[in-house]
């Protein structure tokens, strides 16, 4: 079928000459006399090897005759992977939603606005109370959802960076992965797993597969009003400093409210001077009585006046550790 481009197929004869009876296909296309499969044809680069015929001649044991047949037919989808490397496969990716339970504080009100007549409603974030203005107990959920890819490469060996404590950590810097842009410490890698050594058209080799789990940062903290909320500044575990504004941390850091159940106050000690002294919280009763619970802090060790789910004040940690995720086989 002499025709040029995607039709074509023909075939090129070769006369094999051996040294020994004991030859056969196996150890004559060992040699590598013939062109190896897919290779292309040097005057049509379109047309592949498919397959070789052998035979010998029969009065002549130490005579081959090898029929090496070209195509430039697509290739299936399994001769094409059979026609690569596996380590030159792109790494496959796929993608899924995975469920979990959050807890729910606010919900979405309306608002009227009465400079027109009659007057408009707008939607406003309001915290879930009952009509005495207290949380509900327990407090409710939802389910929320966080996407995850599951990557699957091959690998000539073990990478180093694999030892270098990459299970669980977050990624240091922003990288992509399927065209999209991660942000620095919005990502995990979990499940980190390497498969014993496989082989393929004679190349070794093992397959390395993890997953990413992916956060975004959460919503601005605002008041009733929509005015981002302020927040008190101290140093979290790592050295971090709450900002004056209540930025989102990154959405794998620690974040708790400002609670407890006791404060520091400064008391004369004679001979030391002032110093600070941990003291219980007090209760409004009469007389007071020492807090059961736990009560809302003002981020500077005392009670917060006017305790509201709104003006909670929050402490933030990074808590894991953190890695160049551009080293992973991405692509």
């Amino acid at each position: 079928m002499p025709m040029p481009g995607l039709d074509t197929e023909f075939d090129i004869p070769y006369v094999i000459i051996c040294n020994s009876i004991q030859d056969n296909p196996a150890t004559i296309y060992a040699t590598g006399i013939l062109p190896q499969r897919f290779t292309p044809f040097p005057d049509n680069i379109f047309a592949t090897v498919r397959r070789i015929a052998f035979s010998r001649e029969k009065y002549a044991p130490l005579f081959w005759r090898a029929v090496v047949h070209y195509s430039s037919v697509p290739l299936t989808e399994k001769e094409e992977q059979q026609a690569q490397s596996p380590l030159d496969r792109p790494a496959e990716i796929d993608w899924e939603a995975t469920p979990y339970q959050v807890p729910v504080y606010f919900g979405t009100g309306y608002k009227a606005n009465n400079v027109t007549i009659p007057p408009t409603y707008y939607p406003v974030v309001v915290p879930i109370l009952n009509s005495a203005g207290d949380m509900p107990d327990p407090i409710p959920e939802k389910t929320e959802y966080y996407w995850v890819a599951n990557v699957t490469k091959n690998m000539a060996k073990v990478p180093t960076w694999v030892l270098d404590d990459y299970s669980g950590a977050i990624n240091a810097a922003s990288y992509t992965i399927d065209g999209l842009t991660v942000q620095a410490e919005c990502s995990r890698l979990i499940q980190l797993r390497i498969s014993k050594k496989l082989k393929e058209n004679d190349v070794r080799y093992r397959t390395l597969s993890f997953s990413l789990e992916f956060r975004g940062r959460r919503p601005v903290r605002t008041d009733a009003n929509g005015a981002p909320l302020v927040v008190a500044t101290r140093e979290g575990g790592t050295g971090i400093t709450l900002p004056i504004v209540d930025a989102p941390p990154p959405p794998f850091n620690l974040e708790l409210a400002d609670m407890g159940l006791h404060k520091n106050i400064e008391v004369y000690v004679a001979g030391q001077g002032f110093i600070k002294k941990k003291t219980k919280f007090l209760t409004d009763d009469t007389p007071p009585r020492p807090v059961a619970q736990p009560v809302l802090m003002d981020g500077k060790g005392d009670k917060l006046a006017d305790p509201t789910p709104f003006n909670a004040v929050f402490g933030n940690w990074r808590i894991l550790k953190s890695k160049d995720f551009t080293v992973l086989p991405l692509t």
